[in-house]
């Protein structure tokens, strides 16, 4: 209970205190008040492609264009 691994994105790491080994960050950190916490480089995941199925049912016949219609008439 409680022992969830969460991960918060867009957080701005304000200062760093090397004596005190403390680091102020800005943004809303989950967890209980004084619990550890890992910091590190977010990596993005890439974005698959996901190619679109095409629609069944529909008919389509292609029609001839409209200039070679007319120079058929004269």
């Amino acid at each position: 209970m409680g022992g969830d691994r969460v991960t918060v994105r867009n957080l701005k790491i304000v200062q760093v205190d090397g004596e005190n080994h403390v680091m102020l960050i800005r943004g809303a950190v989950p967890g209980a008040p004084g619990t550890y916490l890992i910091v590190r480089k977010a990596v993005a995941a890439k974005k698959e492609v996901v190619p679109q199925a095409e629609k069944a049912g529909k008919v389509t016949v292609a029609k001839k264009p409209a200039a070679a219609a007319k120079k058929g008439k004269k």
